[in-house]
């Protein structure tokens, strides 16, 4: 990637996590976020409103002098870059003005950012009104919107940050390390020397020996918190690991059937499908949710991923797939007076059909009828509202049959 593009791309994501931080504290959608990913965050909101939670969240960089890493997804009208950065989230929840909740995370944030290539977007591409929501195409908002009338130009519609997520780090750079580190040390050389002075011995050279030594013990004590850290996060990155195998021949697996197949882009899909299943309450009514039975409910209010694995997977003489997934998230419940962090495991299936290879710009937000031909919101409907036609959301994205805390 060029310079140029990098800088352009780093802009966007310091727009982006900006205006996360912004919008976790009650202001305005982030920029350059597209409706997919506005639907995910209004979910959230509305879980904290129904909740009667209100949330404060500061998102900083933690090395602004460090590049950023990213991994290009292409297909043969976009590109989406998956660029992430390490971050600092400092996060607090209250309810009726009293603080229920606060801690400060060290993170890793993705952002999958999508471009066009060139001119070889369609202007028939369906794509709803960034300003209204109204369902409508490309060529028709650079015209202007039937419903609101407002013009947009393609560099308005995009770049379009698709997807977001936070993970678990561990990582720590030089200056981390020291603010870890010098703690340590200063209390080991405080409480020697508190030792040293009430068993009678105040002489310098014994109180300098004394200090060098708590120094060091300081050190040894900072040495054993990061071993015991470094074990905690290896046995929590190792769940899952019986499932290693076949995670490992899932994407390759894929590739046969669909060439723009990206384990990236199966992660952050899996990643939104997992916030609209826990924030939604009414999952029942979501297009991305087609399980049968008893529907879900879950009292979780913000989610962190760790990591996932697939047990197992299959392809039906349909050309449908099935995915089994688990998934290990740090997420936050509330069940009604206080907020608690757990390490949670949930399991999903979810279903695509391979009939189509993966459209990087599909839009669950706008949608084209397959018997009548209308185009329609399918954020919160299941059927055509012009002709009543249900509409299958598996036969052009990931969708949800399953989805259970384990």
């Amino acid at each position: 990637m060029n310079d140029k593009k990098a800088n352009k791309l780093s802009n966007i994501y310091d727009d982006f996590a900006a205006g996360l931080s912004d919008w976790y504290s009650g202001g305005n959608k982030p920029p350059r976020s597209s409706r997919d990913t506005q639907l995910y965050l209004d979910l959230q909101r509305e879980k904290l409103r129904s909740c009667g939670l209100e949330a404060k969240t500061e998102i900083t960089d933690r090395d602004p002098t460090d590049g950023r890493s990213y991994v290009t997804v292409t297909d043969n009208v976009f590109n989406d870059y998956v660029m992430f950065d390490h971050v600092k989230t400092a996060k607090k929840f209250y309810k009726d003005g009293k603080l229920l909740y606060s801690k400060t995370e060290k993170s890793v944030l993705y952002q999958t950012i999508q471009m066009p290539q060139g001119k070889k977007i369609s202007p028939d591409r369906p794509l709803c009104c960034p300003h209204c929501g109204a369902p409508s195409t490309i060529g028709e908002l650079q015209n202007g919107c039937k419903f609101c009338e407002t013009k947009f130009l393609i560099s308005d519609l995009y770049p379009a940050v698709k997807f977001f997520h936070f993970s678990n780090d561990l990582s720590r750079n030089k200056n981390e390390l020291w603010k870890e580190i010098v703690p340590f040390i200063i209390a080991g050389i405080l409480i020697m020397l508190a030792v040293c002075i009430f068993g009678g011995k105040t002489s310098p050279s014994t109180l300098f020996g004394y200090g060098v030594c708590g120094g060091f013990l300081g050190y040894i004590g900072w040495c054993a918190s990061k071993i015991l850290s470094m074990f905690t996060g290896l046995f929590k990155g190792l769940r899952g690991m019986s499932s290693f195998g076949s995670s490992m021949r899932f994407a390759p697996e894929m590739k046969k059937y669909d060439p723009n197949f990206s384990l990236e882009t199966f992660r952050d899909k899996l990643n939104s499908l997992f916030m609209a299943a826990v924030y939604s309450p009414d999952l029942e009514n979501l297009s991305v949710y087609q399980g049968s039975g008893e529907t879900p409910k879950f009292d979780i209010i913000d989610s962190t991923y760790y990591n996932f694995v697939i047990p197992k997977y299959n392809v039906t003489p349909e050309g449908i797939c099935f995915v089994t997934v688990d998934m290990f998230m740090d997420c936050l419940h509330f069940n009604g007076t206080k907020i608690t962090k757990h390490n949670d495991k949930f399991r999903m299936i979810v279903k695509k059909s391979l009939r189509r290879p993966t459209d990087l710009g599909f839009s669950i937000k706008a949608v084209k009828c397959p018997v009548c031909g209308g185009s329609f919101d399918a954020e919160r409907v299941r059927c055509c509202p012009f002709c009543g036609e249900k509409y299958d959301l598996s036969e052009d994205d990931w969708v949800i049959t399953l989805v259970k805390k384990l």
